[in-house]
C-alpha cells in the first residue's frame, strides 16, 4: 500500500457481518502491516467463536467492502464462582438484615429460585438481582432469629448464561454446590433506621404533589406508641401543619404515611420531622432526629372528580377474568376491599387491594395483571387530555411495574386502548401516582397502532402490573385508594374572596347561571375561621367531586364548577363547616 489509511478492525459474535451492530477493537492509521491484540479471561459472556474483519474508510468515515474474516477457536468460559458475601464469615448481623452473593459470571436468573435452600427454614421474600446479574440479594419474609446460626446452600444446578454450572469449591470444575453459614446478634441493640422515603432524604424534591403524601419505611418495626403526634409532625417554616398519618407493619417493618389535612401551597418549602424519641419494639431510640425537606410543584387543583373512593364495592373483575392477565397463580392473586388500610385523611377507612402471585406459564409466557373495571360501571367516566388520572398506591417496595391505561373514542367508536408508560414500585407506603394525559411523552406501548391520545374522549379500561423475573419480587399486595381526575392549574383560580365585610352567618347561595352548561359559580359565606368543604353529589348521594376543602378564614367566597363530564340531570351541593350543614340543587342541561 503507497498511501497510509484508516482501518478500521471489527469482532463479530455470528456468522452475520453487520458494521452497523458488530464491536469496533480498533482504528489505525498507516500503510504499513500491524496486529490488534485481545485477551479473554474466561469470565465474559461468550463461549463461541469470534470473528475479525477490517475496512478502509475515508476521513467523512465512508467505509470500504469488508475484508476476509478470520475466526478464532472456541473462547474457554469458566464455571461461575461465588466471589463473595454479606454478611463475611465470622460477621454477625441484626435480625432485619438481607444477605447477597456476588457470582464471577452473569447468571441464568431463572436456575437459582430452586437452587436455594436455607436452614433453619425461614421464607424467602424476594430474589432480587442487579443490573449485571452476577448480584444476588435476598430478603426475608420475616426477621431471622436472634443468637442463631443458618446454613444457605446452593445447588450445583444455578448455571451462568453460556450453561456452565457453578463451581461452589472453586477447585476449577464444575457441578459443585456451595455452602454458606452466617449468625445473627445474640440481642437487638441495633437503632432503627430509615430505609427510604417519598421525598427522599437525600434529594430535596422540587415538584412534590400539593396533595402528595408522606412515605418513610424503616428497618424493623417501631414501637406503636412512640409513633405520636409528638414524633411525627409536618412545618411550613415555623408553623405547624395538620396531618394525619398511620403506621402499617409491612413484613416486620415499619411504615409511615402522613397526610396534610388540606392541599398544601403551591411553590412552597415544608419539612416533615421524625423525631429521635421513635423507637423500636427492643426501645431503642432513632440515633438522630430525620428531617425531609421538599417544595411543592407550581401545580395546584382547580377540581377533582371522584372515579372511584372503593367507600363501596363496583363492578371491578377478578384479574383472572382478563384474557390479557398471564403469568399469575389464579389461587392468590385476587381484587377486593378492606377496611385495615386507607388514606389517613380519608372517610371512610376503606380501600381496595390486589394481592398478587407470579407463576410462569411456559405456554403462554409474559407476566401482566389486568385489573379491568367495565365501562358500564356508573363509576367509569368520560374525560379529555385536559385532566390528570391519579391513584392513591400503597407500595410494597417490589419493583415491579404498574400503568394505566384508557380506552379511546374515534368517531362514534371506542376503537383503541393507550396506556402510560410503566411506574417502577420501588417506594412503601401511599404515593399518588399520575398519568398526565397532555403530555405525549408519557404514553407508553401496548395495543394500539400509533400509541398517541388523538381521541375525542377517553374511558377508564384498567390498571396493569407486570413482573421482571431479574428484579421483581414474585408476590405482594398492593393497595388503591381515592381513584379520580385531576385539574391542574399553575394559576390562582378556584376560590376567590367575593367581599371585604366579615360575613354574620353562614351561607350557600344559589349558583348562576342554573340550569346550566358546562360551567356555573357557586357563592358562600363563612361566618369564622376554620375547616370548609363544598362537595357535589348525585341524587343517589354519590359524591361527584369536592371543590372545597381547606381551612378558610371568615369571608365570602366564589368557586367555578365545570360539568363537563356529567350528564344532563338535577345535583346537590353542600357546604360543611364545623356543625352548619347547607345544601342547594342545581341542573346541568345538555
Amino acid at each position: 500500500m503507497s498511501e497510509n489509511q484508516w482501518f478500521i478492525i471489527y469482532r463479530s459474535d455470528d456468522a452475520q457481518i453487520d458494521t452497523a451492530k458488530d464491536i469496533i477493537i480498533g482504528r489505525h492509521f498507516g500503510k504499513d502491516p500491524y496486529s490488534v491484540n485481545e485477551s479473554f479471561t474466561g469470565l465474559q459472556d461468550f463461549n463461541g467463536k469470534y470473528r475479525y474483519y477490517a475496512t478502509i474508510c475515508n476521513r467523512y468515515w465512508v467505509e470500504s467492502d469488508v475484508s476476509d474474516t478470520a475466526s478464532t477457536d472456541k473462547i474457554p468460559s469458566f464455571a461461575p464462582t461465588i466471589v463473595s458475601t454479606y454478611p463475611a464469615p465470622g460477621v454477625q448481623i441484626p435480625i432485619n438484615s438481607s444477605i447477597s452473593i456476588s457470582f464471577s459470571k452473569t447468571i441464568d436468573t431463572s436456575t437459582v429460585a430452586s437452587a436455594l435452600h436455607i436452614t433453619p427454614f425461614i421464607k424467602f421474600k424476594a430474589l432480587q438481582w442487579d443490573a449485571s446479574l452476577k448480584k444476588l440479594t435476598i430478603l426475608f419474609a420475616e426477621n431471622l432469629k436472634l443468637n442463631t446460626q443458618y446454613t444457605l446452600k446452593l445447588d450445583s444446578t444455578i448455571q451462568d448464561i453460556n450453561g456452565r454450572y457453578l463451581d461452589g469449591n472453586g477447585d476449577g470444575h464444575e457441578g459443585d454446590s456451595y455452602y454458606f453459614v452466617f449468625q445473627t446478634l445474640p440481642e437487638d441493640l441495633v437503632p432503627p433506621h430509615i430505609v427510604g422515603s417519598y421525598p427522599a432524604i437525600e434529594i430535596q424534591n422540587q415538584n412534590f404533589d400539593t396533595e402528595g403524601i408522606i412515605s418513610v419505611w424503616f428497618d424493623e418495626q417501631l414501637d406503636e406508641n412512640t409513633v405520636n403526634d409528638q414524633s411525627v409532625m409536618l412545618y411550613k417554616g415555623g408553623t405547624q401543619i395538620a396531618t394525619k398519618f398511620i403506621h402499617q407493619i409491612i413484613n416486620d417493618k415499619s411504615v409511615i404515611s402522613i397526610q396534610p389535612e388540606d392541599e398544601l401551597l403551591p411553590t412552597t418549602k415544608y419539612t416533615a420531622v421524625l423525631d429521635s424519641s421513635i423507637k423500636d419494639t427492643s426501645g431503642n431510640r432513632m440515633e438522630n432526629f430525620q428531617l425531609i425537606d421538599f417544595h411543592t410543584s407550581k401545580w395546584h387543583y382547580s377540581g377533582i372528580t371522584m372515579i372511584d373512593d372503593f367507600s363501596a364495592p363496583g363492578a371491578w373483575w377478578q384479574p383472572s377474568g382478563s384474557g390479557s392477565t398471564i403469568g399469575i397463580d389464579g389461587s392468590v392473586t385476587k381484587w377486593g376491599y378492606l377496611t385495615s388500610m386507607y388514606l389517613p385523611n380519608s372517610r371512610p377507612h376503606r380501600c381496595a387491594f390486589l394481592r398478587y402471585k407470579w407463576k410462569a406459564d411456559p405456554a403462554n409466557p409474559g407476566y401482566l395483571i389486568r385489573e379491568y373495571l367495565p365501562p358500564t360501571d356508573v363509576k367509569n367516566k368520560e374525560f379529555d387530555s385536559t385532566y390528570v388520572l391519579q391513584v392513591y398506591l400503597f407500595g410494597d417496595g417490589s419493583r415491579n411495574k404498574f400503568r394505566f391505561a384508557i380506552d379511546e373514542k374515534h368517531g362514534g367508536s371506542w376503537t383503541q386502548t393507550e396506556v402510560s408508560k410503566w411506574i417502577t414500585i420501588d417506594w412503601y407506603g401511599w404515593k399518588l401516582v399520575e398519568w398526565k394525559l397532555s403530555d405525549p411523552n408519557t404514553v407508553g406501548t401496548w395495543i394500539s397502532p400509533d400509541n398517541k391520545l388523538n381521541g375525542s374522549k377517553y374511558r377508564f379500561d384498567s390498571f396493569q402490573l407486570t413482573y421482571d423475573e431479574s428484579y421483581g419480587v414474585t408476590y405482594g399486595t398492593l393497595y388503591f385508594d381515592d381513584f379520580r381526575l385531576g385539574k391542574k392549574t399553575d394559576t390562582p383560580v378556584g376560590i376567590a374572596e367575593s367581599g371585604t365585610k366579615t360575613p354574620k352567618e353562614y351561607a350557600l347561595e344559589q349558583n348562576y347561571p342554573n340550569p346550566f352548561n358546562p360551567t356555573t359559580t357557586i357563592g358562600f359565606q363563612v361566618a369564622k375561621s376554620g375547616h370548609v368543604s363544598l362537595t357535589i353529589y348525585n341524587l343517589l348521594g354519590q359524591k361527584i367531586t369536592t371543590l372545597v376543602d381547606k381551612q378558610l378564614p371568615a369571608g365570602s367566597y366564589k368557586v367555578d364548577f365545570d360539568a363537563t363530564n356529567l350528564t344532563s340531570g338535577v345535583y346537590i351541593y353542600v357546604l360543611r363547616s364545623g356543625n352548619v350543614v347547607l345544601s342547594k340543587k342545581m341542573t346541568v342541561l345538555k
